[in-house]
């Protein structure tokens, strides 16, 4: 497994998390809907979000301007 996988999953779950929050909503998602719109499993979600709360923080903060 190349070193930098475990961070590209993590932005791909980013983007298409924060994609599914804004069409969907906060409580219209659970994260299987989350993993299946990054195109990955509920186990490689969990393996990089502890939580659906998890993911919207990561969310937030990739979108504050630094």
């Amino acid at each position: 497994m190349p070193p930098d996988q475990k961070q590209k999953a993590k932005e791909i779950i980013l983007e298409a998390g924060a994609r599914t929050l804004r069409e969907k909503g906060f409580h219209g998602v659970g994260v299987d809907g989350l993993a299946e719109a990054a195109g990955m499993t509920s186990g490689a979600f969990y393996s990089n979000f502890a939580n659906k709360d998890a993911l919207l923080e990561g969310v937030i903060e990739a979108s504050v301007p630094r």
